[in-house]
């Protein structure tokens, strides 16, 4: 009977478990969608499994082990996610106060056929999508990382911690180089009152990291024979999130340095063709956003904190002047049954209900 994996020294594991390096298989990519599925009916409580590592990067040679990087709204959660893969079968590796690592497919006899290493983090927590995302994107940076590793390879085959300690400078550049690439709009970050703390964020590792920031949002109102319409705005389909879905009649990021009504001139004139004065805006509340997605294989954390201003304009659709890489189109409804129809789902949306209920409540409607 051999050693258990519990009882051999570190050097012994490395004997083991050597680096060795492959081409890129196309399986990998299914084995990953495979433990995939496993790991979200394991783990109800994630907000988001993503593909990490060499093998998430297209065309490069890399150790035929599947990362996975899992995010978690709390340590709480993050704990008993432990728990539940280690009586599953998983191995804990590595336990640290805000990160956990565990792996399946290591044996005593060496690695089984489908190896996998999952990351347990917490929200945001999750450069290793950034460096993914950008070697996907600059083939010849991916080919430097790949002649790095194989050099690496050959010298720290039995010397795991070296040989990835040796990659760090490099990996930390592309990360550097990812956040310089986002989307470039400089947010403040605020507190959960909505103040400017006197930071600032990029719009992109706002989204990515979970980082609080403001919105302003304006839904447009007119009377008609009696009876007030809301103006709607209908997402374009090339939209990363919600595509060709109804939304608030104009919403926006606030840039650092704006305040809430000043950003919303601002984005009416963008999206609507509308100029207004800001003393027009009947502030409805503040509202908290908490909300977490995934678009295109990238966690969406979005963390606002948003204020809620109705505006009373009478303009015909064709009368106002759409911005295309943003609406697709918009149309007026009543307001009683746009309620209905977004308590009930009857139409294709992402409007949140409290919201309408803050408009209706300002307006003594």
């Amino acid at each position: 009977m051999g050693k258990k994996l519990s009882d051999m020294t570190l050097e012994e594991l490395w004997q083991l478990f050597p680096i060795f390096l492959t081409e890129h298989r196309k399986e990998w990519t299914s084995w990953y969608e495979e433990e995939r599925g496993l790991l979200t009916s394991l783990l109800p409580e994630a907000l988001s499994v993503n593909h990490i590592g060499s093998t998430a990067i297209e065309s490069i040679w890399a150790k035929p082990i599947i990362d996975i990087l899992i995010e978690f709204p709390g340590l709480e959660e993050m704990r008993n996610a432990c728990g539940i893969l280690v009586s599953n079968g998983y191995i804990n590796m590595s336990d640290t106060p805000k990160r956990i690592s565990l792996n399946k497919g290591y044996t005593e006899n060496g690695f089984a056929e489908k190896v996998f290493h999952i990351h347990l983090r917490l929200t945001g927590d999750n450069d290793e999508i950034l460096f993914r995302d950008y070697l996907n994107a600059h083939p010849e940076e991916a080919k430097g990382y790949e002649e790095l590793k194989l050099r690496l390879w050959r010298e720290y085959e039995h010397n795991r911690e070296a040989y990835t300690n040796s990659k760090t400078d490099f990996v930390r550049s592309i990360v550097t180089k990812a956040i310089e690439e986002l989307n470039s709009e400089m947010l403040d970050i605020v507190d959960g009152d909505g103040n400017p703390t006197g930071e600032t964020v990029k719009r992109g590792l706002a989204h990515l990291k979970g980082i609080r920031h403001r919105t302003s949002h304006v839904w447009l109102l007119r009377r008609k024979s009696g009876k007030v319409q809301i103006l709607l705005q209908k997402r374009c389909m090339t939209k990363a999130s919600f595509p060709g879905c109804y939304d608030i009649s104009s919403a926006g990021h606030i840039p650092a340095g704006f305040d809430y009504k000043e950003s919303a001139v601002r984005e009416l004139k963008e999206e609507l063709g509308i100029d207004v004065d800001q003393d027009e805006l009947i502030e409805c509340g503040d509202r908290t956003v908490v909300w977490d997605d995934c678009f295109n294989g990238v966690p969406f954390h979005d963390r606002q904190r948003s204020r809620v201003f109705a505006l009373w304009k009478d303009h015909e659709e064709e009368e106002l002047s759409l911005q295309a890489e943003e609406l697709e189109s918009v149309i007026w409804m009543d307001f009683d049954e746009c309620i209905k129809a977004v308590r009930d789902n009857t139409i294709k949306h992402c409007i949140y209900l409290g919201e309408l209920d803050m408009v209706k409540a300002a307006l003594g409607k």
